[in-house]
């Protein structure tokens, strides 16, 4: 049985629209099983973000998100440290506004569960630097299944990856902080990004990402 994909998405949601509502379901397609967590900013956030205050107080936003079907969890946003709060939560992909389709934002918890500790190394388990890059691009298959209204119907593969760097190990342990950023517009699903991953407050890797999309056969 396949475990639940913990997803996590962030936004003011002042007054829902079928943006917002393809925005979610995009988000649940990028997991077999996914369990969806819809952040609701703060009122104080709202007015910083805008410039003015939300049409609806932040408790009106929270119960309208929660009448959604399709959303497993509503709960309300930091006030300063988003951080703490998405530790909280602990969310395996990220997802800051369903119109914020410039970059995307993932996170991976590292345990000792995972298998590939197993042999890398025996003794001093290390995550393989492939691995990194995978979750990088898997981060960033976000981005170019935004860009098609049915994502579900649709694959993500690697086309080229270059200058890749590694600067620091990532252990058992570590929370992983992904950050993937268009470098230029989505065109006939090829999508061109800059991925970074963190750890620590440091980077840890980055690469230069390239991937396509096709309908399933």
């Amino acid at each position: 049985m396949l475990p639940l994909t913990k997803i996590m998405v962030f936004g003011t949601f002042d007054v829902l629209h079928k943006g917002h509502l393809n925005f979610f379901r995009q988000a649940r397609a990028l997991s077999k099983k996914p369990f969806l967590t819809v952040s609701v900013a703060r009122d104080v956030n709202v007015e910083r973000i805008k410039g003015k205050k939300s049409k609806n107080n932040e408790k009106k936003r929270l119960e309208a998100v929660k009448k959604i079907s399709f959303v497993n969890k509503a709960v309300l946003g930091g006030v300063k440290n988003y951080l703490t709060h998405i530790l909280k939560e602990k969310p395996e992909i990220i997802a800051l506004g369903y119109d914020q389709k410039a970059y995307v934002v993932g996170l991976k918890n590292v345990t000792m569960n995972e298998s590939f500790f197993v042999g890398h190394f025996p003794g001093a388990p290390v995550m393989p630097g492939v691995i990194i890059v995978e979750a990088m691009a898997q981060t960033g298959g976000i981005l170019i299944l935004s860009s098609v209204p049915d994502p579900e119907n649709y694959l993500t593969y690697f086309m080229k990856i270059d200058n890749v760097k590694f600067k620091y190990k990532v252990l058992p342990g570590d929370t992983l902080i992904f950050k993937c950023d268009l470098i230029t517009p989505i065109r006939r699903g090829i999508c061109h990004m800059q991925a970074h991953a963190y750890a620590n407050g440091k980077l840890v890797a980055e690469a230069e990402l390239m991937a396509q999309i096709a309908k399933k056969q």
